[in-house]
């Protein structure tokens, strides 16, 4: 699969992903929701988890748009390769520097459980 198919397919489970972050001090909230004004997509006096998740609801517009994949398998991965492959997976991701510099940084179990909700296209919750 090419890397950026793989790339916005998880851009979706990321982004929830740092949404999500229980620390008050992550600033993703703050960057999504700036984002989402200045382009249109919220009012600039809306709250700003509210405008952040609408960034997520123009990721899943685009997708359907353009025919994207949503889920892993979508890709033709099932459980099964995904499971065999996790460890390897999870260990390139703390190779990545993309992964260090995120404004949350996942935990192993949260990378592994990242690839998981996706394969299923499951909306990250944790």
């Amino acid at each position: 699969t090419p890397h950026g198919k793989c790339v916005g397919l998880m851009l979706r489970y990321v982004t929830q992903y740092c949404l999500n972050n229980p620390d008050t001090d992550d600033p993703s909230t703050k960057i999504y929701s700036t984002l989402a004004k200045q382009l249109g997509w919220a009012k600039w006096d809306e709250k700003e988890q509210k405008a952040a998740e609408k960034v997520l609801e123009k990721l899943r517009e685009l997708y359907k748009k353009v025919a994207f994949p949503e889920k892993i398998q979508d890709i033709d991965i099932s459980k099964e390769d995904l499971e065999n492959n996790l460890e390897s997976l999870v260990n390139l991701c703390f190779q990545d520097a993309s992964g260090s510099m995120s404004p949350r940084l996942p935990s192993k179990a949260d990378f592994e459980n990242l690839y998981r909700y996706a394969h299923e296209g499951r909306d990250i919750d944790f």
